[in-house]
């Protein structure tokens, strides 16, 4: 039965309980009769399959698309041989377009909705020309990075919205406003870069044909390592969640992670807002603050409001703090070498359960400084903690 088929089928689908097989020259038909139809095509390069509907792109020019068993001319799609183009791919992109992603000329949407029920059902096997607008394309820096590249295949995550690209680069990851998001290669831990096809499977991961082998990749991965690409070379001594931003203190600086990116933007990663030896964030009454040198910064964003000064130690670092419920307006510090520093928060009541409205407002007072080097003694002493007692 299967003997009139071609030696090779470029791509196979199943459209309505009829198989369909893509040849170079002939788009055979297997229906559930178990009969061959034949429906000759002008020279197709790649095809593809989107909303029932099949893709043939033309070596000589052209796209045709496959609709009901009927070959239409997609109008405006004439100047797009593979000399100009390359390969061209067809993915969805919403309930009225599909992107055309080529490997020489850019990428592209194509509005089939200004091809009309009328025009689907046109005998002359040729839609009406509809305005040059129906092909529009998408400024994206992809446009000339593809050109440097040999693309083999695009998918779409039906879960994000992204393309994935395979190339001899490894994979490209797009988003549906045409930006790079991100480039999976060697960098990343893949292990050869010549990508020849992907698959999204059912729990949204990746699959990648490589030259050598196949790599599973979890798009959705728990796991994010942050090293000098990520921003961050330094040792990390502690990070704190604040306004949904993520800082991080390093023995370089103040690192931010803004709260709006993710793992998917290509400049996912943190950012240096202050520069000097950190070794401690700290929280009082739901601020976040920072000794940097000689003064306490209060951290608002990607600037620092300057609280209080400690002007007679200006190298000592702030390790350990803690905030009591005792006493809530006050804040302990743990200074290296052997220093206890005590804040006072002035606006805040030490019988209000609420915390001050804005710290900067109200500066923070250094109440007592006490040094906890022993003291030569031949028996144990006590003293209290504060000069003045805490109120």
């Amino acid at each position: 039965m299967l003997s009139c088929l071609p030696p090779w089928a470029l791509e196979i689908y199943v459209i309505n309980q009829s198989v369909y097989f893509v040849s170079e020259h002939n788009l055979f038909k297997l229906n559930n009769h178990a009969e061959i139809e034949i429906i000759p095509t002008p020279k197709t390069t790649r095809s593809s399959c989107v909303d029932g509907k099949i893709y043939l792109p033309q070596r000589d020019g052209g796209i045709q698309l496959l609709h009901q068993d009927r070959l239409i001319d997609l109008p405006h799609t004439q100047w797009m041989d593979f000399a100009k183009t390359g390969f061209i791919f067809v993915q969805y992109y919403d309930h009225q377009r599909v992107i055309l992603i080529t490997n020489k000329a850019g990428i592209y949407l194509y509005n089939i909705d200004l091809l009309s029920s009328r025009d689907f059902g046109s005998q002359t096997g040729s839609a009406p020309n509809p305005p040059e607008s129906i092909i529009e394309r998408v400024p994206s820096e992809l446009n000339a990075e593809l050109q440097n590249t040999r693309l083999s295949s695009a998918d779409r995550s039906n879960q994000s919205g992204y393309f994935y690209l395979s190339t001899d680069k490894g994979i490209y990851c797009m988003n549906p406003e045409g930006r790079l998001v991100q480039i999976i290669n060697k960098n990343m831990g893949l292990q050869n870069e010549l990508v020849f096809d992907t698959f999204i499977d059912k729990d949204h991961n990746l699959w990648a044909g490589l030259n050598q082998g196949i790599a599973y990749i979890e798009i959705e991965s728990p796991l994010t390592v942050f090293d000098k690409s990520g921003g961050i070379d330094q040792t990390v001594n502690g990070i704190k969640r604040y306004r949904g931003g993520l800082y991080a203190v390093t023995s370089s600086g103040l690192y931010l992670l803004p709260k709006h990116r993710t793992i998917i933007d290509v400049d996912f990663g943190f950012e240096l807002i202050a520069r000097g030896e950190l070794f401690n964030l700290m929280n009082l009454n739901d601020h976040l603050l920072v000794k940097l040198r000689n003064t306490i910064y209060q951290v608002d964003d990607k600037k620092l409001v300057e609280l209080a000064k400690d002007p007679n130690h200006s190298t000592d670092t702030a390790f350990g703090s803690r905030q009591t419920y005792r006493f809530p307006r006050h804040f302990f510090v743990g200074l290296y070498p052997a220093d206890l520093m005590i804040i006072e928060d002035q606006k805040t009541q030490s019988n209000s359960a609420q915390p001050s409205i804005k710290l900067s407002e109200t500066p923070l007072c250094i109440k007592e400084r006490i040094s906890m080097h022993p003291q030569p003694s031949t028996k144990p002493t006590k003293r209290p903690l504060y000069s003045n007692p805490l109120p």
